[in-house]
């Protein structure tokens, strides 16, 4: 059960601090040090949860781990706000929302616009709490063309699922005698869009997967070279926002891109020449 894989993590994340504790791998403590956090938050051990967050992001900072520090302000944000702290929890959340837009970090972005959105609902404001939904999913909405090709695509469907089960829970909530009318409609209306989604994203993975007449190794020199390009911009983020970028890194992944951008379109041009439906289906994604 959920109890058991909880005290499986929590074991586990301990060993983790012990072994990196004293030792040069300070990100990997940090990171240690949060998810033992958030495990401490999810059990109702407030204090603890907040203690182990504070000394993680004290380890990322002096890091400069970007992405990691956005993802210890998130949890801290969290963690207050099932403490009841909504001011605190607040202030992390922004802290994190800050970091992960300026870093374009867009699963982070995310996660935490979601996390504001349970902010305002548990501060009684669900107007507040559907425009901060609506936010998450317009972003999310922003790259789905993309994400039947990347590394992300669980992540995202994760991410949507919880969004827009909060957004039916902010539409469906009951005003005095009822819901209001109009909240209904967008309700159902948001349902439909969201099958209708799952049923294109679904047809669209499956399409490319099983698409007949493509050469397998052109299928798969396509595949990697499109990975390739989502692993290396993601590097590519990170690098640039570092505290001290080092300008040698960045020219290395940037031409790293540069070359796997070249192989994708050599492979999308040949598979234009060979296999014109399978290209016909790529091509969307690639544009998304």
């Amino acid at each position: 059960g959920e109890l058991g894989d909880l005290e499986g993590a929590e074991r586990a994340g301990q060993e983790a601090v012990r072994r990196l504790e004293g030792g040069a791998e300070v990100e990997n403590q940090g990171r240690a040090e949060a998810s033992l956090g958030w495990i401490a938050a999810q059990r109702g051990r407030a204090q603890e949860a907040e203690d182990r967050l504070t000394r993680a992001l004290a380890l990322l900072e002096g890091a400069s781990a970007r992405r990691g520090l956005s993802y210890v302000w998130l949890r801290l944000g969290q963690a207050r706000l099932l403490a009841g702290r909504t001011g605190a929890a607040a202030e992390a959340l922004q802290q994190a929302l800050r970091l992960a837009e300026s870093a374009g970090m867009l699963d982070l972005e995310v996660s935490t616009w979601i996390a504001l959105a349970r902010l305002a609902r548990a501060e009684g404001d669900p107007a507040l709490a559907l425009e901060r939904i609506e936010t998450a999913i317009a972003r999310l909405e922003s790259v789905r063309g993309r994400v039947l090709i990347d590394e992300g695509r669980a992540t995202y469907l994760a991410a949507r699922r919880e969004a827009h089960d909060l957004a039916l829970e902010l539409l469906l909530r009951e005003d005095g005698e009822g819901p209001d009318r109009k909240r209904l409609e967008r309700a159902f209306d948001l349902a439909e869009r969201a099958k209708a989604r799952s049923l294109l994203d679904e047809l669209g993975g499956k399409r490319i997967r099983s698409a007949g007449g493509v050469d397998p190794q052109l299928r798969r020199s396509w595949s990697a070279a499109a990975a390739r390009i989502s692993r290396v911009q993601r590097q590519l983020v990170n690098a640039r926002t570092q505290a001290r970028p080092e300008a040698a890194a960045i020219a290395r992944l940037e031409s790293q891109l540069r070359e796997a951008a070249e192989q994708e379109q050599r492979a999308r041009r040949e598979l234009g020449r060979t296999a014109p439906r399978f290209a016909g289906l790529i091509e969307p994604q690639i544009a998304g």
